[in-house]
């Protein structure tokens, strides 16, 4: 906190002005009083990545908000010494975080990472602990974790989908407002000393994939097929399944490496992970194109189904 007032508490988000939670928090400081513009910045996440660098380095956040998607993009200006910050604290949201993309941003700040799960209509839903743990803020939030059929689930089963009350809107009341995120919900005691249930978050339940493996429907989830870290040279990589067998594969690497090559070492790993959970006789094929971003969001989707699997 100290080092964080003596930063003058500089607030920096790169997201697009539709619904991310941070860039309302952005709002809420700088519409009630301008001169908070001087301690307040954002960015749009569809800003070229060499002038988001230099917006970084000319504003010198202590606070710095960002998909983690954006982080994997600017990886490489921060290894390479190119983004000269040292901000405080790191907020992670709004997407999937791998854990690779974390322990490499760890390795190269000293501020504290942490991986935020929040959206619109609740805001921060959980506070991660210093076990890495996101506790539920239980006293400002209801979240029920539940089945196809709005049945709960019991404690630490994956549910289908999640049902949220927010206890702080007193100007548009959102109750059971259904959320189509897969998360578990843990009440056992934490190291870190706190009473509040804990979650772990799966992803959304659109992101899943399936298949016909050996034993019958396989499913399987983005966080499964993480090749960030383990495929050097790789910034970005984005799956579309276009049928049961048939996956393409988009990528995005850095300067200098060829994405042939990259594209070899990634479907041997995939492959290899199929495999291993019963699914066999999937064709990747690389695309021409690179991972895309939704054009409201700005989020980037590690996974896209164009085809009805129903």
């Amino acid at each position: 906190l100290i080092k964080l007032g003596l930063k003058g508490g500089k607030y920096f988000t790169i997201a697009n002005p539709t619904f991310s939670s941070s860039y309302s928090a952005y709002r809420n400081q700088v519409l009630p009083n301008q001169l908070n513009k001087f301690r307040c910045r954002a960015v749009k996440v569809d800003t070229p990545t060499a002038e988001i660098v230099k917006e970084l380095n000319k504003f010198k956040p202590s606070i710095l908000f960002a998909y983690p998607t954006v982080m994997q993009l600017l990886l490489p200006h921060i290894k390479s010494g190119n983004l000269k910050i040292d901000p405080d604290i790191i907020v992670l949201g709004g997407e999937t975080c791998f854990p690779e993309l974390k322990e490499e941003l760890e390795e190269n700040f000293t501020a504290r990472i942490l991986n935020a799960y929040a959206c619109t209509e609740a805001n921060m839903i959980t506070t991660q602990c210093s076990e890495g743990r996101l506790h539920i803020n239980i006293d400002w939030v209801i979240i029920e974790a539940v089945d196809v059929n709005n049945n709960p689930v019991a404690k630490g089963v994956l549910s289908d989908k999640v049902l949220l009350t927010n206890l702080s809107n007193f100007l548009q009341p959102i109750i059971r407002y259904e959320l189509t995120d897969r998360i578990a919900i843990y009440d056992e005691p934490c190291k870190c000393g706190s009473v509040m249930p804990y979650l772990y978050v799966e992803g959304r339940s659109n992101d899943m994939l399936e298949f016909e493996g050996v034993e019958g429907l396989v499913e399987i989830s983005p966080m499964a097929l993480g090749i960030l870290g383990k495929v050097t040279g790789l910034i970005q990589y984005q799956i579309i399944q276009k049928s049961h067998n048939l996956m393409e594969l988009r990528l995005k690497c850095q300067n200098g490496y060829d994405k042939a090559e990259l594209f070899s070492q990634a479907n041997e790993y995939f492959l290899e992970i199929f495999k291993n959970l019963g699914v066999e006789n999937v064709e990747f094929l690389l695309s021409e194109d690179e991972p895309k971003t939704d054009p409201i969001s700005g989020k980037l989707k590690f996974v896209i189904k164009e085809m009805d699997l129903n």
